[in-house]
């Protein structure tokens, strides 16, 4: 069993595309101009791993983005990760340790909240009821 979902392996192989784990903003659509927008990306610059660099490869187009969103906030560097539950829950502990304020809001998703518990302390702010 892996979580609440029993793997059944077949022996089977199936062609199938993952554009990500979740689809809150419609992003997995296959027609419309996400769809629109990822199939002219691919053909300008091919597939990716969706990986972070030090698990496959690292893209000159990730590097791109990671200097120009360093560059917008003015900081020396910046790091870009796929989005997932792994990616949230695992890298904001490697990042933050006790002495890190980090401002988040009571709706976030349980990735971003639950390794929290690990070093920090809640309080309430900026409350409507206060």
């Amino acid at each position: 069993m892996y979580f609440a979902f029993a793997i059944l392996y077949t022996g089977k192989f199936t062609d199938v595309i993952n554009v990500g784990s979740y689809n809150y903003l419609g992003f997995s659509h296959n027609d419309g101009p996400c769809a629109q927008r990822a199939i002219a990306q691919i053909e300008q610059h091919g597939v990716s791993s969706a990986s972070i660099p030090n698990e496959f490869a690292a893209f000159k187009i990730q590097y791109e983005l990671e200097q120009q969103l360093a560059e917008f906030v003015g900081c020396e560097d910046a790091m870009v990760c796929p989005m997932g539950f792994g990616t949230n829950s695992m890298n904001l502990p490697a990042i933050a340790n006790e002495n890190t304020l980090v401002l988040s809001d009571e709706l976030n998703h349980a990735s971003l909240v639950s390794p929290s518990f690990l070093f920090l302390f809640f309080f309430l702010f900026c409350s409507a009821d206060q």
